[in-house]
């Protein structure tokens, strides 16, 4: 349904912290604690909490541009 959210834009709309570090955080520290590297997701998480520090809401990212975003 085009009105439903993700709990994570819900959060950012009603200015909260996300649950980022519960999702791709814990996929970076994974990675990590495995001597590997997981960019894109570290990169996720990067932009999740630049949106929660600006505290605008969801930046309504589509596709194409969080695509651009992660690479």
């Amino acid at each position: 349904m085009a009105e439903e959210r993700t709990s994570m834009a819900q959060d950012l709309e009603r200015h909260r912290l996300t649950e980022v570090e519960f999702l791709n955080g814990e996929i970076v520290a994974l990675a990590r604690a495995n001597s590997r590297d997981a960019p894109l997701n570290r990169r996720i998480v990067e932009l999740v909490h630049q949106a929660e520090r600006a505290g605008a809401g969801s930046p309504h990212l589509d596709a194409n541009t969080l695509l651009a975003l992660i690479r």
